[in-house]
């Protein structure tokens, strides 16, 4: 061990059982050999003081028991300690925060430690003391444990999961979407489709006449499908015709039969540019990147897909987009219309026949702020728009 400053007084001051300090024992640093010690404040400085080995010579004093093993022999003479002091300031010293029990460390600055017994009664007095010399807060440990911080922590934990769930995750999506290949896109697709069809679709009854609605499918999927491949497919729920729409991150658009029951084949256009939105804009692989993260995309990557395939379904299908991607699908439907010499405010029958629809089913639309869908009122005062 380096010395700090070697004190000059010599062993006569280290009959030291009249100095008041904190024992403990002190470990140079190099090995794990520690030697009993004693420590007290001068000032602005840290005294360690502690025994020094002599080769050759007598066993030394344990400065924790205050006595010498010579003691305890009466043929042998006593011979005091010979004892070192070394003083180290405060600022110079690495200290943490105290607990409720065990020895207390203290970082030397020549790469010692300092480990003051826990058991000492005036023990968390020298540690305040410490930490005040060195410029430290020695309340801090106390405030860690107190029950407002441990509230007040859980509480900001609270937040930032909600902030990670409401934005955090889909900016962290929106910024990796970019480096994801739309090969995966086609795999991701190709796979929900044929679990779909395996548990949640059958096939259309075939009531509709749709061979016009695909020619001029195709024909608007040319004009603002931004050079993606799309395919329309026609199903029916396993219990009802139902009344919705999917787009599949590869293009493939499924409309279901109750809403070609319902819709002319301008509305049906309508829809049909709105979920071609959805691909363009690849919203339906940001949103999975945002529910499942890289898991998924690695799962396809090394085609192991089976054990996200039926999370990944959930999240295609049954949870919605964000209010964002839905305006913004709202706004490629329009302009797809417009594209192939439809009148885009055709939008504004759509969306009244979609709120007769949710009014035949008896349900009762959430505020605009808590749904993921923009209200249907907005929807319908922005189709209203020239």
């Amino acid at each position: 061990m380096q010395p700090g400053t070697t004190g000059d007084d010599g062993p006569l001051q280290a009959a030291t059982a009249a100095i008041v300090g904190q024992r403990g024992r002190l470990f140079d640093g190099c090995s794990t050999d520690g030697q009993a010690a004693r420590a007290w404040i001068e000032g602005s400085d840290l005294a360690v003081e502690f025994p020094v080995r002599t080769p050759g010579g007598p066993e030394t004093a344990d400065l924790a028991r205050g006595g010498s093993e010579a003691e305890d022999s009466p043929d042998l003479p006593h011979v005091p300690p010979a004892l070192s002091c070394l003083r180290y300031p405060l600022q110079a010293l690495a200290l943490g925060d105290r607990w409720r029990s065990g020895p207390y460390p203290v970082g030397l600055p020549d790469g010692g430690t300092l480990w003051v017994n826990g058991d000492d009664p005036g023990l968390a007095g020298f540690v305040d003391a410490l930490l005040r010399g060195a410029g430290r807060r020695p309340g801090a440990q106390r405030l860690w444990r107190s029950w407002p911080t441990a509230l007040a922590c859980l509480a900001l934990l609270v937040a930032v999961l909600v902030w990670i769930d409401r934005q955090g995750a889909g900016l962290a999506a929106q910024a990796v979407l970019p480096l994801v290949p739309l090969k995966i896109d086609e795999n991701v697709g190709k796979q929900l489709m044929k679990k779909l069809d395996a548990d949640q679709f059958v096939a259309s009854s075939g009531g509709a006449d749709i061979d016009g609605l695909r020619r001029r499918f195709h024909e608007m999927a040319q004009a603002c499908g931004q050079g993606r491949s799309y395919t329309f497919e026609v199903r029916r729920l396993r219990e009802e015709p139902g009344f919705n729409a999917y787009a599949l991150p590869d293009g493939t658009l499924v409309m279901l039969d109750g809403m070609l029951d319902v819709l002319s084949e301008e509305e049906a256009l309508a829809v049909l540019g709105h979920e071609i939105g959805h691909v363009a804009h690849r919203h339906g692989m940001g949103h999975l990147l945002k529910a499942m993260g890289l898991l998924a995309v690695a799962g396809v990557v090394v085609s192991d897909f089976s054990n996200v395939l039926a999370t990944t379904v959930s999240v295609i299908q049954f949870r919605s987009h964000s209010r964002a991607a839905e305006r913004e699908a709202d706004a490629h439907a329009r302009e797809c219309l417009a594209r192939v010499g439809i009148d885009p405010r055709v939008m504004v029958g759509l969306w009244m026949k979609f709120r007769a629809e949710r009014d035949r089913r008896g349900g009762a639309e959430l505020p605009a702020w808590l749904g993921s869908h923009p209200g249907l009122e907005e929807r319908l005062r922005a189709a209203q728009q020239p």
